[in-house]
Protein backbone atom coordinates (compact mmCIF):
# COMPACT_ATOMS: atom_id res chain seq x y z
CA UNK A 1 0.00 0.00 0.00
CA UNK A 2 1.14 3.25 -0.80
CA UNK A 3 0.42 6.55 1.28
CA UNK A 4 -0.73 9.51 -0.24
CA UNK A 5 0.18 12.78 2.14
CA UNK A 6 -2.23 15.32 1.45
CA UNK A 7 -0.76 18.76 1.01
CA UNK A 8 -3.41 22.17 1.82
CA UNK A 9 -2.17 25.42 -0.11
CA UNK A 10 -4.05 28.62 1.02
CA UNK A 11 -6.15 30.12 -1.29
CA UNK A 12 -6.17 34.00 -1.17
CA UNK A 13 -9.89 35.50 -0.72
CA UNK A 14 -10.22 38.94 -2.51
CA UNK A 15 -11.16 41.15 -0.28
CA UNK A 16 -14.49 43.64 -1.24
CA UNK A 17 -13.53 47.33 -1.64
CA UNK A 18 -14.77 49.39 2.04
CA UNK A 19 -17.76 51.56 0.87
CA UNK A 20 -18.04 54.56 0.18
CA UNK A 21 -18.83 57.02 3.07
CA UNK A 22 -21.13 58.77 1.40
CA UNK A 23 -23.20 55.96 1.22
CA UNK A 24 -23.21 55.82 4.91
CA UNK A 25 -24.35 59.22 5.24
CA UNK A 26 -27.53 58.50 3.04
CA UNK A 27 -28.40 55.81 4.17
CA UNK A 28 -28.28 57.14 8.28
CA UNK A 29 -29.93 60.28 6.89
CA UNK A 30 -33.08 57.75 5.60
CA UNK A 31 -33.00 55.60 8.87
CA UNK A 32 -33.87 59.08 10.52
CA UNK A 33 -36.24 59.95 8.64
CA UNK A 34 -38.47 56.82 8.89
CA UNK A 35 -37.90 56.25 12.33
CA UNK A 36 -38.99 59.75 12.63
CA UNK A 37 -42.26 58.80 10.80
CA UNK A 38 -42.73 56.09 12.78
CA UNK A 39 -42.54 57.44 16.34
CA UNK A 40 -45.15 59.95 15.24
CA UNK A 41 -47.80 57.20 13.77
CA UNK A 42 -46.74 55.31 17.30
CA UNK A 43 -47.15 59.00 19.24
CA UNK A 44 -51.37 59.56 17.38
CA UNK A 45 -51.65 55.48 18.58
CA UNK A 46 -51.17 55.96 22.11
CA UNK A 47 -53.64 58.94 21.85
CA UNK A 48 -56.02 56.70 20.34
CA UNK A 49 -55.60 54.18 23.07
CA UNK A 50 -56.26 55.95 26.02
CA UNK A 51 -59.70 57.15 24.30
CA UNK A 52 -60.53 52.97 23.34
CA UNK A 53 -59.78 52.52 27.08
CA UNK A 54 -61.90 55.28 28.03
CA UNK A 55 -65.01 54.28 26.02
CA UNK A 56 -63.95 50.50 27.24
CA UNK A 57 -64.36 51.16 30.74
CA UNK A 58 -67.88 53.48 30.12
CA UNK A 59 -69.12 50.46 28.54
CA UNK A 60 -68.13 47.87 31.10
CA UNK A 61 -69.51 49.83 33.75
CA UNK A 62 -72.76 50.42 31.99
CA UNK A 63 -73.04 46.84 30.85
CA UNK A 64 -72.30 46.17 34.93
CA UNK A 65 -75.51 47.85 35.70
CA UNK A 66 -77.60 46.68 32.63
CA UNK A 67 -79.93 44.00 35.19
CA UNK A 68 -81.07 46.18 37.75
CA UNK A 69 -80.08 49.51 38.22
CA UNK A 70 -81.45 52.06 40.28
CA UNK A 71 -81.27 55.95 40.09
CA UNK A 72 -78.13 56.69 42.07
CA UNK A 73 -76.19 54.31 39.59
CA UNK A 74 -77.78 55.90 36.76
CA UNK A 75 -76.40 59.23 37.86
CA UNK A 76 -72.87 58.31 38.77
CA UNK A 77 -72.47 56.19 35.65
CA UNK A 78 -73.89 59.45 33.76
CA UNK A 79 -71.65 62.10 35.35
CA UNK A 80 -68.46 59.27 34.47
CA UNK A 81 -69.70 60.04 30.80
CA UNK A 82 -69.85 63.36 31.07
CA UNK A 83 -66.00 63.34 32.68
CA UNK A 84 -64.96 61.47 30.03
CA UNK A 85 -66.77 63.48 27.29
CA UNK A 86 -64.85 66.66 29.08
CA UNK A 87 -61.54 64.61 29.23
CA UNK A 88 -61.59 63.70 25.28
CA UNK A 89 -62.71 67.40 24.65
CA UNK A 90 -59.66 69.04 26.69
CA UNK A 91 -57.52 66.44 25.00
CA UNK A 92 -58.79 67.21 21.18
CA UNK A 93 -58.51 70.96 21.89
CA UNK A 94 -55.12 71.03 22.28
Amino acid sequence: MTSKTLRFTPVEEETPPAPAHEDDGAAIKMMMLALGALSKRAVVALESLFTAAAVASAWALWYGVEKDPNPLQLVWLGMYAAFILAVEFVRRKK
